[in-house]
């Protein structure tokens, strides 16, 4: 069962190879932080080549906590040249996520326990949406 109600996204079509695509994948943040940068939820789509119609394993990938993705994306390459469609989401204050002339760690612990809390709390709210989006893929 999906766990959200449905949301906005766009999806932007990036590189295509005989073996598998990728596009970029945005939406709305499932719970907001009040950056604009950070609460629109990010995601990277690696797509298997096949018929429209055809249902496909997949499945999520978080990156390690790092503003370099390309361990999980050559994983994920990998995994979709086999059939297997994987969506790498993109951690609140990560990557595209991260708000100018602010240190990450300033971001995501300078709030304290009650701060790191809320930056869960949306991290896990955009796996939500991002699990939903993929299950209706």
């Amino acid at each position: 069962p999906l766990e959200t109600a449905p949301f906005p996204w766009r999806l932007s079509w990036r590189q295509r190879s005989k073996l598998w695509a990728t596009a970029d994948l945005d939406f709305p943040s499932g719970l907001a932080s009040g950056s604009a940068v950070n609460d629109l939820a990010r995601a990277r789509y690696f797509r298997g080549e096949r018929s429209a119609d055809e249902r496909r394993p997949a499945f999520l990938l978080l990156h390690h906590l790092q503003e370099n993705f390309a361990l999980e994306e050559a994983v994920a390459r990998a995994l979709a040249a086999r059939g297997v469609d994987v969506l790498l989401v993109i951690l609140p204050y990560y990557g595209p996520r991260h708000p100018p002339r602010r240190p990450l760690a300033q971001l995501v612990f300078g709030g304290g326990e009650d701060g790191l809390a809320r930056v869960a709390a949306q991290a896990r709210a955009d796996v939500a949406r991002a699990r939903d989006w993929l299950h209706a893929r």
